[in-house]
């Protein structure tokens, strides 16, 4: 199964809404279009959708990197929650300021210091945050709904190779597979050249976005106060 987790009941459900037994299925029967045959699609589909991505959302498929959680810390601050979610092998950066591709271990908070639960992607800091501590983090999820958009992409091309396969082919499908194709592609196309996002992606602060937008490159969200 690729990163979008797209199963043959997904693609059922595209192909025959309506559950109309008179109308092809994947699956096992003599009237029916071979699984091995119909999860090899989704699957060459899957690949095919991801790799077109701009690399900010390839990267984002199941790992966060540089995520701002904090600017400025106020107010005994103690628990914050990631943009997506559920999380794992999370890792935070406490006033961090150097460019973010030189981070290593050594700039992370102790794992002794927080807590968090991995469901809901909250994070409980042991000691209240200093005024002006900034928090930055990175992690891998599992979020689906954010794939959502991209997982209608895949089956539409998936659903449109099957009616060209299936034993019943008509000229009257054509139709259909080439409107199937101009709505993944298009959405695609639009993807490519910013014109469309994803916006539980979109929505995330990411610091290489920050530095991109400063002179020099450097991370410039000032703060005061110390570590925890």
């Amino acid at each position: 199964m690729g990163l979008l987790n797209i199963t043959t009941s997904d693609l059922n459900s595209s192909i025959n809404p309506t559950n109309n037994p008179n109308y092809i299925l994947v699956g096992s029967g003599a009237s029916n279009f071979p699984t091995a045959r119909a999860t090899e699609i989704i699957d060459n589909w899957d690949s095919y959708v991801c790799s077109r991505l701009p690399e900010k959302y390839r990267r984002m498929l199941t790992k966060v990197e540089g995520e701002i959680l904090v600017t400025y810390a106020t107010n005994n601050l103690t628990t914050v929650t990631t943009g997506l979610k559920p999380i794992s092998n999370l890792m935070i950066y406490p006033n961090y300021s150097k460019n973010w591709k030189n981070r290593f271990p050594i700039d992370t908070l102790d794992t002794d210091d927080y807590s968090y639960v991995a469901l809901t992607g909250v994070i409980t800091f042991d000691t209240a945050l200093v005024d002006g501590t900034s928090i930055i983090c990175e992690y891998n999820h599992t979020n689906t709904t954010t794939c959502n958009y991209l997982r209608r992409i895949a089956i539409c091309l998936a659903h449109s190779q099957i009616l060209e396969e299936m034993p019943t082919f008509t000229a009257g499908m054509v139709t259909r597979i080439q409107d199937l194709r101009q709505q993944a592609y298009g959405d695609l196309d639009r993807l490519r050249k910013g014109e469309s996002g994803l916006q539980m992606f979109d929505q995330l602060l990411l610091i290489e976005e920050k530095e991109t937008q400063s002179e020099g490159g450097a991370f410039n969200i000032e703060y005061r106060g110390g570590m925890i």
